[in-house]
């Protein structure tokens, strides 16, 4: 039962996406519905915005998004 994510040093990302969609990237459309709820869940706590885009983000955020990303694996 144990999962292992990965966070990678570099954040890559759509400049277009907002940071939910960022955090959904890579489901299946099926995945990413019933993960809609968790991925809240994980992104409030860490200070962002869901809707706010890639591009406006600090280097600090991004890296927020990313572990909410990996968190959501």
């Amino acid at each position: 039962g144990l999962t292992i994510g990965y966070l990678a040093q570099k954040v890559d990302h759509r400049p277009e996406d907002t940071v939910k969609q960022f955090v959904l990237t890579g489901f299946r459309e099926e995945e990413a519905e019933h993960k809609h709820y968790l991925a809240d869940m994980i992104i409030a706590p860490l200070g962002l915005d869901p809707d706010k885009p890639m591009n406006a983000l600090s280097g600090g955020q991004l890296r927020r998004a990313a572990l909410a990303r990996a968190l959501l694996v």
